[in-house]
């Protein structure tokens, strides 16, 4: 199928690369914004948390559309398989902007309800809705770049 053998889910492995790539921006964040939330007793500085990683997110993938050899997303994305996917870079800039709308979206998300309901709402939108929201977004990607494995492996056939 052209999944890597070791991962059970390509949505997975998307997710860990994402990890992987904000733990540069959430340690700083984490001890900045934590001990400023305690000493200061505002909330503010950790629902703003998600948000500001999400909107860094989000400029990361729209700055591999202008910096490096290739998007962010297609990075990310053909981690998942052992080949490179036949895709048309113009496809893969797509995939990219999808990721900038999506990820900004999910920032002014989280803002939006930090601010207009209760706390224990916002908590349970930044820990369920926003993971869900991802999964349900990167799904149909990787089930359709995973089309594109199949495609390839039945040319090689022929």
């Amino acid at each position: 199928m052209g999944l890597r053998a070791n991962d059970a889910a390509p949505e997975v492995l998307v997710l860990k690369k994402l990890r992987e790539l904000g733990i540069g921006c959430r340690v700083p964040l984490s001890l900045t914004w934590k001990p400023a939330t305690l000493l200061l007793h505002d909330r503010r500085f950790i629902q703003w948390k998600p948000t500001v990683l999400l909107g860094l997110a989000a400029a990361a993938f729209l700055g591999s559309m202008v910096l490096g050899k290739q998007p962010l997303a297609r990075r990310l994305l053909e981690a998942v398989f052992n080949e490179p996917l036949p895709v048309p870079p113009r496809t893969w800039l797509l995939i990219n902007s999808l990721w900038v709308g999506w990820l900004a979206l999910l920032a002014a998300a989280n803002i939006y309800v930090a601010r207009n309901f209760d706390e224990s709402v916002w908590v349970n939108f930044k820990v369920f809705g926003i993971t869900v929201a991802m999964l349900i977004f990167m799904l149909p990607q990787v089930l359709w770049l995973s089309t594109k494995t199949k495609t390839m492996q039945d040319r090689s056939k022929v």
